[in-house]
């Protein structure tokens, strides 16, 4: 690979000293040197490329904190069911309209499966969740199975109910709930958390082919974002073997770190140490276990209820775990016995709680297992005395600062009251206590747009222009360092990725503006003109 000057540019190193440089020069995918232009030029040797950044800033690349990238694959090929921007369906008549158009479109036969991602029904102006009347109104004869955006509950029309097996004696699952009519109990259609997943056992995965297309899709619009490092982050037996498979036909341009569902870490994950290298850019990160929902579909595990709107729930409605203590123990334990990382889903502060609880009672039990940088996601509740044990056991949390944007409003006007939702997504008090914190998208949730997170974290403004939570501001460098450097520590990458550090990867984003010097709300407007991988550019725009 051509040795590589990038001259005259800021750069934002990301380093412990927060250095500013001029010039970077990259050589066999690696960072030889950093400094002045004059330091990089004496460095380069002859015939090496010279790229004039023109006062451009350059970023280290940027690392996902947490999403799903086969759901991002399986986004490009489905139909889509977002609302806008992301898609078309802005109401359950356009959604309806949407989805027939598709299914004609794809041609599907009676009994062949057809699935739409990503609807959203709180902009709805019907008001209600679509149900599996709706979706029979788009076809009697073929099952129809609507997931919604979080990926954690959707919508079975009559024929899929029944390729599912599920009727008015069907027992909700534990963790789980089918949504019925009142008088009857006849489902609704709309399933949620492990009943949406058991239901989805019956879905038949799209072909290797379309898979394979699906990820090529979703590589390229990582890293047209900046991202140079991105999660899979709920990886069964099958997802791993395709992004085995496209790293093997060097579809993964970008890497990828691949957490595990516990049935498939059973089988792939017991060999110590080893499984943290990547093969053809993909690796075995570590394990990933669910402890609540969403506070939006009420399905978050709360210390105190819900303030208002629920669904059908009583008042005093808290959400419900999604495992049992004893359960949350287990995967703990066998995760200090083999060394491997652990990533728990907890949006609600009682489902914080329960893994904080459970993973000082396994540390006391095994206090020689090596330190395992276990990940909260999402951690939007997390209360200060909770970030104050999970600091001095080790614990990070990642936030999820995207949903101050896209559902702030909803938090504090109807689901949390104002108090609570403004301390959700408590980057600040993090930041205080000098936690690796990380900031995601949750993508297929959100877009993958760190620019956007950044923003979120910094600004905390709703869609509605809502302030929510002044004192939880971060400032805009330290919001970079959540996506850079601390993303890398959660992931024990910092000796390769995130700073422009001599010896370190050439993993670097080129961006339109310095965000250290524009306005805090001129962040996510920010552009990102190339992307650089290993020394080599994945991404530029035209």
């Amino acid at each position: 690979m051509r040795e590589t000057a990038y001259i005259n540019g800021q750069i934002l190193t990301m380093d412990k000293k927060g250095t500013e440089a001029e010039a970077v020069l990259v050589s066999g995918g690696r960072i030889r040197k950093v400094g002045t232009v004059e330091e990089v030029q004496k460095a380069m040797g002859a015939g090496a490329r010279v790229v004039d950044l023109e006062q451009k800033t350059m970023l280290p690349g940027f690392v996902d904190g947490h999403s799903h990238l086969t759901a991002v694959a399986y986004e490009c090929i489905f139909a889509n069911a977002g609302p806008s921007p992301k898609g078309p369906c802005d109401s359950i008549e356009t959604l309806k309209r949407e989805l027939k158009r598709e299914m004609k479109q794809k041609k599907r036969k009676p009994g062949q499966w057809f699935v739409a991602l990503g609807y959203d029904p709180e902009g709805y102006p019907e008001g209600r969740e679509p149900t599996r009347e709706d979706l029979d109104e788009v076809s009697r004869e073929c099952p129809v199975c609507l997931v919604h955006r979080q990926g954690r509950r959707g919508v079975f029309n009559s024929r899929a109910l029944e390729k599912a097996g599920i009727d008015r004696y069907t027992p909700d699952p534990e963790g789980g709930c089918i949504r019925r009519r009142e008088r009857t109990g006849e489902p609704l259609g709309i399933l949620e958390e492990k009943a949406f997943f058991l239901a989805c056992e019956k879905v038949p995965m799209p072909s290797l082919k379309e898979a394979l297309q699906g990820i090529r899709k979703a590589m390229r619009l990582y890293a047209s974002r900046g991202i140079t490092t991105v999660q899979e982050a709920r990886t069964g037996e099958a997802e791993y073997e395709l992004l085995h498979t496209a790293g093997m036909m060097g579809i993964l341009e970008l890497d990828v770190a691949a957490y595990l569902e516990p049935p498939a870490a059973s089988k792939l994950l017991k060999r110590p140490w080893g499984w943290r290298t990547y093969q053809k850019r993909c690796r075995l990160a570590g394990y990933k276990i669910f402890l609540d929902g969403w506070p939006e579909a009420g399905t978050a595990w709360l210390l105190k209820p819900y303030s208002g709107r629920t669904g059908s729930r009583e008042p005093d409605f808290c959400g419900f775990p999604a495992m049992k203590e004893e359960e949350v123990l287990e995967h703990i334990r066998l995760c200090l016995k083999y060394s491997w990382q652990i990533h728990a889903h907890a949006n609600g502060d009682a489902a914080i709680e329960q893994f904080i609880r459970c993973y000082a009672k396994a540390r006391e039990e095994n206090p020689d297992a090596p330190g395992l940088r276990p990940v909260l996601v999402h951690c939007q509740m997390v209360g200060e005395q909770q970030l104050d044990r999970m600091k001095e056991l080790g614990i990070r949390p990642s936030f999820f600062p995207d949903q101050i944007y896209y559902r702030g409003d909803l938090y504090a006007e109807e689901l949390l009251g104002a108090e609570r939702a403004d301390r959700i997504n408590p980057a600040r008090w993090a930041m205080e206590r000098g936690m690796d914190f990380t900031l995601h998208q949750d993508s297929p949730q959100s877009p993958p747009d760190m620019l956007l997170s950044v923003y979120s974290a910094v600004n905390r403004r709703t869609r509605q222009g809502r302030l929510l939570g002044e004192g939880q501001r971060i400032p805009v460098e330290e919001a970079l360092r959540a996506v850079t450097i601390y993303g890398a520590r959660q992931m024990f990458e910092e000796r390769e990725k995130g700073s422009i550090e001599e010896g370190k990867k050439a993993d670097l984003v080129i961006l339109d503006r310095n965000p250290l010097k524009v306005l805090p709300e001129e962040i996510r407007k920010i552009r990102v003109l190339a992307t650089v991988k290993e020394g080599r550019t994945v991404a530029k725009q035209r």
